[in-house]
Parts: C-alpha cells; structure tokens; sequence
C-alpha cells in the first residue's frame, strides 16, 4: 500500500508503527514508544471522559475467554488488539504484493517487456510512458496523493472523533470499506491494473482514518502503569507477529503453488488471505468488542468540524515557538526525518523491483528480514540512549541511515544482487528499529506532562506536514531520467538536514529541567464563557496567561465569588466572576482581594484560540483525566 499515516502528511502504510503511551495513575503520559503510522490531530480541551467499561457480557464472553481475562475484561483492550492483526497484513500484502504487481501490470501497459529477452540477462529498463508517467513513477505518485489527501483531511477526522459520538460507526464504516476494496483486489488483471491503482489510494487514505479512530481508545483502556505496559506490549506482538505470519505463510503458499515468479497470482492470494483476515478480526473487533464513545470535548465557540483541528494545530505551535524552543527545534527535526523514514519502503519497494528486478517472494523476504532485524534494532536504541542522551543517540541513528542508503545505492546496481541487498535491509531494518523509539523518547521527555494530549497531536502533525516532498522529488527525478540509485540518495538530504537541526535543541538535561518546572508551576485552563454575558458556562475557549490578563483588566479588580464542586472525572473548582456590571440574573457578594479562602488559578500553558475577553467569565480550574490522544 502506499501513501501512510506518520511520515509525511499521511499514515505511512508502508511502515509498521504502533504507538504506545504509558500514563501513570495521576494521568501523566511517563513514557512513548512508537512503532505504527498512525498519523491523527489532537484537540487540546481535557475532558473527563470515563474509561473503558470493562464489562464481560454474553455476547463477548464466549468467543475470547482467555483474551478477555488477559486484558482484566476490558472489551475495548480486546478489540485493540485483535485489530491490530489486520492492520499489520494489510500494510505488507499492499507493500509486497500489490505493489509489485502493480508495477508489472503497468510496464507491460506501457509497451515495455515484462519478461528476460533472449540473450539478455536481465529486464531492459521501462522508459515508456502509461497516463503520462513511467511505470517506476507508479508507487511513489500513489504515495504522494494519499499524503496530500490525508495531511488535508486527518484534522477533520480528529475533530469528528473528539467533538461528535460517531467514533465507532467511523471505525466500522472504515473497516468495512478496506475490507470490500481489499476483495476486490482479489479480481485485480491487465484489464482493471487502473482502477486498481485508484483503489489503493482509497485503502490507504480509509486505513489512516481507521487507525486515527482506533488509536482514539488507548488513553480510555486504563489508568494503571502496570496494565498500559502490559497492554500495549501485547498490542505490539499481535501487529508484528502477525505481519511475520503473513509473510512466512505467503512465501509458503507460494513456493507450493509454484508462483513465485507470477507477480499478478501471488497478488491474488495475498489478497485473499488479507481479506480473510480483515473479515474476521474486524468483523469480530468492531462488531462485539469496541464500544460506542461519547464526544470528549465540545466545539470552541467560533469554531466548526471543519475548522476546529486546524485552529487548534495552529494555537499549539504559535504557543511551542514563545515558549519552548527545544521543543520547536525536536518538532523541526521530526518533520524533516520522518517523510525520509516514511517514504523509504515506498521507495524501497520500486527500486527493489525496477533496479535490481526481484520477485515478490524476494520482496516478502527483504521485508521479513528488515522487520526481525528492528527487534535487535529497538534493543540497541535502549542501550545507546542511556549511555548517551536520547538527542545524540538519534543523531547517531541518523548518521547510520545516511550511510547505509548511500553505500546501497552506489553497490546495488542490477539484478543477481540478492545477498547484497538483503545485507543492506538487515542493517535498514536495525536502524528502523533504533529510530522510532529514540525519537519518541526525545520528545516524550521534553514536553511538559500536562500539555501532553495538545503536544502529542503536534508531534504527529510534524511528522506528515512534508510526507509528500521526498515522493514528490523521487518521482520528478525519475520522470525526467535520473538514475534511480540517485533518486534513493536524495533521501539522506532529508536525513543530514534533521542531522543538523537537532544541534540546535541545545542541551538535553536542561530542556528535561525546563518540562518539569512547567509540570510543578502550571495548571491547564479551560475558560467558560456565559452565554448572554449571564453566569451559565456553556461555551469552553483555552487560554493562555490568564490570571495576568485578569489581574491587569479592570473588569476584575472588584470581586470574585469562588465556589467549588466534586466531578465524577476530576475535581472542579469554578472561579465565578463578576466585573463593574452586573451579571444578568446573578447576585454576587463582594469578597476581599487577600481571602485566604480564595485559590488563584494558576498560570496556564493552554494555546491561545483567540482573544479572551475577561469581562463576565467563569474560570474552571481542572485537574480532569488525560484526554484523549489522537493521531492529526
């Protein structure tokens, strides 16, 4: 599949991330480790949203009893984690199989040989044109038009899924659409090569939605650090063994069936198997297990669907550029990186094919081995991070990515070239390995925990602003007949530059430091405007150095009345108050400027949404749940 979710303004469907948070029983997000596109936006507003049932009842308990015990009865846990089994399949059957076949149906479109000519020993190189582009351009136009679609359009999806209750009738709705369009790629030939493209671009753009709406459920599952490890451990396993499962089964199936060499049958059986999967486990997932979920957060005055994810992604980063700069420079950095990363199996894949000419079996094998080797890889990072910090030992990652791509593309050179290249994707496979999990953690320990939600969505959103260049520049480089060896190095230009900016974090320790004085000095806000400048709170805006915005307006200067309440997701102290007019309806006492009784709010971090205005306001100091962490 091409296009994705993380790097690049899409979910790269070609790289196997799962994103896991751990939140210790206060709420605080304490550690990230990431290893799926997941690509989702993230609407700061806490909200008291009450966790995951747990409940077992008879429509479940008799179909997973060891699965529900497992995850302490935790139906939404269940469902995560059977999902997680398609998601993995779905990604390698479009990499490998599809794409590959694609590929061929294309060049023979084009008028191009698909087969060894006599006396050749190897393919001729396509230089035909098929609806305008050559057949080698395929993949990465594919990938470059879901990541423009998906960078657009994720925003809106993370502001269904925290505004409205319809989570999990999108996430059924998604499911089913990949479900239908994967069986339909069972049927895939010369004739219909075309429309199968297409349908690619809605499997991949339909899978970045599913996994936005499926990612929605972790914060909910549970509060205890123990569990969350446990949890998302195995959330880990159930997506990457079955991706090793997959590949080890194809390669079996098509060995015995003697099609190792036939591109368009091995593309068919993937893809029954696939939707064998996807039936199953979605079906099973989406229908029995996952549960419906209110919406988290209303919409900001001013605000609409359409509108509110943006407004919010841009609120967070003008706050990120006045007040952190190690925390800009790491989201710069990302933003360079992660399209490379993303881009690299699209990539990865044609040049396997086109270059060097392999088969899909060999295709399966190179993704099996880059796959085992980041298990080593994830080892390595943990162990060099704490000899060094997590920024320099992403450096070092990242010097190894520049090296490895370069010597790749200047030794692979044609077909025959097997056991180099294999070489070459076991050391790819480790630094992936090394990667994701040092660049979680380098951001995950600079950000201030209670911003974590808000900051969490930005992290993702960096990671896709540009997922589209590297495509977009691979494609044009090849368009115009630049060898392809070239347009493989060009990604160690995005490589240097992340390199190089990650310089200008400045020192580690003291951007941990600065995260956590910001954790101890401030609260998150959240300001209720009354409608009708009455005393109702109905409509909430985040705000940002409210208590001196109000200490330096005069509507503020007279009385305050402070009243406070027991939520049954966080206690809630609601600040009442009143300026030199009266509030409509209200009848309010004045009460002296120094009352011991009376508790300041605190300094807030929230991005600002707009210009508050201060007169007749209501201030909700909360100390809710952690809200929910959505993918842009």
């Amino acid at each position: 599949m091409s296009g994705g979710c993380t790097g690049g303004g899409a979910c790269n469907l070609y790289s196997a991330r799962q994103l896991s948070s751990v939140q210790q029983d206060n709420g605080e997000n304490t550690s990230f480790n990431s290893t799926e596109c997941v690509g989702n936006d993230t609407s700061g507003n806490e909200s008291p949203l009450p966790l995951s049932s747990g409940k077992i009842d008879s429509s479940t308990s008799f179909l997973c009893i060891p699965c529900l015990r497992f995850y302490d009865g935790n139906t939404n846990a269940v469902g995560f984690a059977i999902d997680s089994s398609p998601r993995g399949v779905i990604v390698v059957g479009a990499a490998v199989f599809v794409s590959t076949s694609l590929i061929r149906l294309a060049e023979y479109a084009a008028g191009c040989a698909t087969e060894i000519p006599e006396g050749e020993t190897e393919i001729p190189e396509c230089t035909n044109r098929v609806y305008g582009m050559r057949p080698s351009s395929l993949i990465t136009t594919i990938q470059l038009i879901v990541s423009v679609i998906v960078a657009i359009l994720m925003p809106l999806v993370g502001a269904i899924i925290d505004h409205t209750k319809y989570r999990k009738t999108v996430g059924q709705s998604s499911a089913f659409v990949i479900t239908v369009s994967v069986f339909t790629q069972i049927f895939i030939s010369q004739s219909n090569w075309f429309f199968m493209v297409l349908l690619q671009v809605v499997v991949a753009v339909t899978y970045c939605v599913h996994a936005n709406v499926t990612f929605a459920y972790l914060p909910e599952l549970t509060k205890a650090k123990d569990k969350m490890l446990r949890y998302y451990g195995s959330f880990t396993v159930a997506q990457f063994g079955s991706t090793l499962l997959f590949l080890a089964l194809m390669v079996v199936l098509t060995t015995l069936l003697q099609i190792t060499d036939d591109v368009l049958n091995s593309a068919r059986l993937s893809q029954m198997v696939v939707f064998i999967v996807c039936l199953v486990f979605f079906g099973y997932s989406w229908i029995m297990l996952f549960e419906d979920r209110p919406a988290s957060q209303t919409v900001p005055e001013g605000s609409s669907l359409l509108t509110a994810g943006f407004k919010k992604i841009f609120a967070t980063t003008c706050e990120i550029r006045k007040k952190y700069p190690a925390i800009k420079w790491t989201l710069v950095g990302v933003a360079l990186s992660e399209p490379a990363v993303g881009t690299f199996m699209s990539i990865a894949i044609t040049f396997l094919n086109v270059q060097l000419q392999f088969t899909p079996t060999e295709n399966g094998t190179a993704i099996l081995i880059l796959l085992t080797a980041s298990i080593p890889g994830s080892m390595i990072s943990t162990w060099v991070t704490k000899k060094i910090n997590p920024i320099r030992s992403l450096q070092v990652v990242l010097i190894i990515w520049m090296v490895t791509t370069t010597l790749a593309a200047w030794v692979l050179v044609g077909s025959g070239q097997q056991a180099q290249a294999y070489m070459f994707t076991s050391i790819w496979g480790i630094a992936t390995g090394w990667y994701f999990p040092t660049e979680r953690a380098v951001y995950c320990t600079i950000i201030p925990k209670k911003q974590d939600a808000e900051l969490m969505g930005l992290y993702l959103c960096a990671c896709q602003i540009i997922g589209w260049l590297p495509p977009l520049i691979f494609t044009a480089m090849n368009e115009i007949g630049v060898s392809m060896r070239l347009g493989v190095i060009m990604l160690d230009v995005f490589f240097l530059a992340s390199f190089l900016v990650y310089f200008l974090v400045g020192d580690y320790d003291k951007a941990v430091e600065h995260a956590r004085k910001n954790d101890t000095n401030h609260e998150d806000l959240i300001v209720e405007i009354p409608e009708g400048h009455n005393n109702g709170c109905d409509t909430t805006l985040d705000t940002s150095n409210i208590v001196e915005e109000r200490q330096q307006s005069p509507a503020f200067e007279e009385d305050a009345l402070f009243k406070e309440e027991e939520h049954t997701k966080g206690k809630i102290k609601e600040v009442c108050v009143s300026g030199r007019e009266n509030i409509e309806g209200g009848n309010r006492g004045n009460t002296s400027e120094e009352d011991p009784d009376v508790e300041k709010a605190p300094e807030s971090v929230e991005a600002v949404n707009g210009t508050v205005q201060l007169a007749n306001t209501i201030v909700a100091v909360i100390e809710p749940d952690k809200s929910s962490v959505l993918p842009c």
